[in-house]
């Protein structure tokens, strides 16, 4: 298994941000007919600091 990954992230204020980022994982997965060769996400957050 390999993978990678990237993001930038935005900080609006003292205690708002927001992120996106994407990753990435190449896989040689087999397992009861299932095949898996790789995977991605993009993922999303906000994020509030007390």
């Amino acid at each position: 298994m390999w993978g990678g990954q990237v993001g930038a992230m935005y900080e609006i204020n003292d205690n708002w941000s927001t992120e996106i980022s994407y990753r990435y994982l190449a896989q040689d997965f087999e397992e009861n007919d299932v095949e898996i060769d790789n995977t991605q996400q993009v993922m999303v957050s906000v994020d509030y600091r007390f």
